[in-house]
C-alpha cells in the first residue's frame, strides 16, 4: 500500500485533534481588505498544511465520496470547516452545485486546482468556470513549511512533520468575467496556472525551502 494511503486517513482519523496544537503558523498577505465570498485555490499535495488557513469559518471544503473522504469529512467538521461531498468523477454536477450555493449564501470554498488525479501543478478549467458563474475571486494560497516529507506520489505529497512552522502565504486574487468566452477562461486558466506556479516559487525561496523535488520547472 502506498505510504500516502496509510498516512492520509491516519492522520486524519487520529492525528485531527492535534493539528491547531503542534503546528506554529505564519500567515503573510491575508485578504482582510476582499469583501464577499472567495475562492481559496491551492495544490492537491499541500492540502494538510492547508488546513490551517485562516478563516475557516464559512469555508466548505470539496472532499470525495470515497471511504478515505469519510475519514476526512468528519475529521474536518471537527476541525470547524463545511463539507461538500462530490469530485469530478463521482457527484461532480451535485458538487459544483453546491458550491454555487454556498457561494451565494455568502460563504467561502476551497479548490485543489490540480485534483483530484492531476497532473501535478495544472490548474483544470473547474475553477474558473466556478469563479465565472458565482463572480466570486480567486485567492491562491500557498503553504509551505522546511520541515516535511515529500511522498512519491502523483501529487509529490506534502507532509508537514510535527511541531512545523508553516507559512500561509496569500496571492493577488483572479476575477473571471461573468461573459467570458471559452477561449478567454481557458486564458484565464493558464494565466493562474502560471501565476500559481511562480508564485509557489516565490513562497518557497522567501522560505528558504525551495527544493527539486517540488517539480516546478
Amino acid at each position: 500500500m502506498p505510504l500516502k494511503r496509510l498516512f492520509l486517513p491516519a492522520f486524519f482519523h487520529y492525528g485531527i485533534g492535534f493539528h491547531d496544537a503542534v503546528y506554529r503558523t505564519t500567515y503573510y498577505d491575508e485578504p482582510e481588505s476582499i469583501e464577499g465570498p472567495k475562492i481559496f485555490a491551492t495544490w492537491h499535495g499541500r492540502m494538510v498544511c492547508f488546513l490551517k488557513i485562516k478563516p475557516r469559518k464559512k469555508l466548505n471544503v470539496l472532499i470525495s465520496k470515497s471511504n478515505d473522504g469519510d475519514i476526512i469529512t468528519h475529521a474536518l467538521q471537527k476541525l470547524g470547516f463545511k463539507v461538500i461531498r462530490g469530485s469530478a468523477s463521482r457527484g461532480g454536477m451535485l458538487a459544483i452545485k453546491g458550491m454555487l450555493d454556498v457561494l451565494t449564501a455568502g460563504e467561502n470554498v476551497a479548490f485543489t486546482v490540480d485534483g483530484p488525479r492531476g497532473p501535478i501543478y495544472d490548474v483544470k478549467l473547474g475553477i474558473i468556470k466556478l469563479a465565472q458563474t458565482s463572480g466570486a475571486p480567486i485567492i491562491p494560497v500557498v503553504p509551505v513549511t522546511g520541515t516535511r516529507i515529500i511522498f512519491p506520489t502523483w501529487d509529490k505529497f506534502y507532509g508537514p512533520l510535527a511541531f512545523s512552522h508553516i507559512k500561509m502565504h496569500y496571492g493577488k486574487p483572479f476575477y473571471i468575467n461573468t461573459d467570458a468566452s471559452e477561449a478567454e477562461q481557458e486564458q484565464k486558466r493558464i494565466e493562474l496556472k502560471e501565476y500559481m506556479i511562480q508564485f509557489t516559487r516565490e513562497a518557497e525561496k522567501l522560505s528558504n525551502t525551495l527544493t527539486k523535488d517540488l517539480l516546478l520547472n
